[in-house]
């Protein structure tokens, strides 16, 4: 009984419990977080009684998301909604207690290292499996048969008359997929991504075998694709990339083959994009900021552009210090009203940009320890860590298109997921 309850086996219990409870409602994954900063502080103080020593150490990336949580809340000091800026410090509590957390947790070997991440990837696989299983479902209810669907498909190839049929689109794709578990689909496409890189880690310690490196990458690919998260998907090309033209390849041979792999994966995408009309017109609507579609009124690219642009004449006024945390969204809606941009101001938009709504929050110091987060976080890990670049790298380009910050499901996955990788790192040499 004392094994099972040892330290090793509950800081890897609740470690899980946060990484899954991610896909569920935000209170249960609120609760594990609690469970978890409560236990480190308990185990460390109580059980070990040890003392607290504190080196501040500004190499380690857990001391920015203090700072950053800092700058917040001194941002309360100039926001004249008070209510609403105690309101939204709530939300960023985890840049300080999830880094403190981590500091006091134990440490554990590589081989159960390994066995949370390998928790996390399949446990992606099985949210995604059961997604789209509902999926199937909703679409018979509807009144269609997927099997008519496959068969139409196959039939099309060999007869140009034969038209595809026995499907609703939208059941199997954003938010129609995502749903029934009441997540946006971009975070779900942000938590494949998370995967993938943990997946690369665990193929690079050969903890997985190169086939079912290979199997889990084309799942995780066709669920990208599904999600129709564009910036998401984009980033899981970077990272597919990444690893296989430049960290991978040990020869040319292995080089020109891994081409050759990516070629194929950029061709089947393009022609799953271009057979589903949703996809197409998605893509289209980024390449053309002016394409009109039904299936794209709610997420126009030139829709983006006004938020961008609403936002950086808000920032204008006061690029030092920001608005304030709890008025910073106020100045934006009214920004809205005064340049006539009613589809903002009905739906209260935010920037959909983090580095905007770093700045509309708390000006140009927010975005300077924000960025330099992830430069030095990069810099710590150049040649010596891949895992923590990826993650670095997923981030920072999500947070181009997506105010990450404003959902639980953001803001928790950037500090846990960067503080658990400082924290039990793999150790991914890159002697190259």
């Amino acid at each position: 009984m004392n094994k099972i309850f040892s330290e090793k086996n509950i800081t890897i219990g609740l470690l899980i419990c946060c990484f899954l409870s991610l896909f569920l409602k935000n209170n249960i994954n609120s609760i594990c977080l609690v469970l978890l900063v409560v236990y480190s502080l308990i185990n460390y103080f109580l059980i070990k009684k040890r003392k607290i020593v504190f080196t501040l150490n500004f190499r380690k990336e857990e001391i920015y998301f203090i700072i950053y949580f800092l700058i917040i809340l001194v941002s309360v000091i100039y926001s004249e909604n008070k209510d609403v800026a105690i309101k939204h410090i709530g939300r960023y509590i985890v840049f300080l207690v999830v880094p403190f957390s981590f500091i006091f947790l134990p440490a554990l070997p590589d081989k159960h290292k390994f066995f949370i991440r390998k928790t996390y990837v399949y446990g992606m696989i099985i949210l995604l499996t059961f997604l789209f299983l509902n999926a199937i479902k909703q679409n018979a209810e509807i009144g269609y048969s997927f099997i008519d669907f496959i068969s139409s498909i196959f039939l099309s190839i060999f007869d140009s008359d034969v038209t595809v049929s026995g499907i609703e689109y939208w059941v199997f794709m954003y938010e129609g997929l995502t749903g029934i578990i009441d997540i946006q689909p971009i975070y779900i496409s942000l938590f494949v991504n998370l995967g993938y890189v943990f997946l690369i880690s665990l193929r690079e310690k050969e903890e997985i075998s190169n086939v079912r490196f290979w199997a889990i990458s084309s799942f995780f690919l066709f669920f990208s694709v599904l999600l129709s998260s564009r910036m998401e998907t984009i980033i899981f090309f970077v990272l597919l990339f990444l690893y296989l033209l430049i960290y991978s390849p040990k020869s040319k041979k292995e080089f020109f083959r891994n081409l050759f792999v990516c070629s194929i994966s950029v061709f089947l995408m393009v022609l799953v994009v271009f057979s589903n009309p949703i996809l197409k017109d998605r893509i289209l609507s980024t390449i053309d900021t002016n394409y009109t579609s039904d299936y794209v009124s709610f997420a126009n690219q030139n829709v983006r552009m006004e938020k961008w642009k609403n936002s950086l004449q808000v920032i204008e006024k006061s690029p030092i210090i920001g608005q304030g945390i709890g008025d910073y969204k106020d100045e934006l809606i009214a920004q809205y009203k005064e340049n006539n941009f009613l589809l903002g101001v009905e739906n209260k938009y935010n920037s959909h940009n983090q580095y905007l709504d770093t700045m509309l929050q708390c000006g140009l110091f927010g975005l300077v320890v924000l960025l330099g987060l992830f430069f030095r976080g990069i810099i710590n890990a150049y040649k010596k860590d891949l895992e923590k670049i990826l993650l670095y790298l997923t981030f920072a380009l999500s947070f181009i298109t997506e105010s990450m910050f404003d959902r639980h499901w953001g803001i928790v996955s950037f500090v846990f997921f960067i503080c658990f990788s400082l924290k039990y790192t793999v150790d991914i040499n890159n002697n190259k």
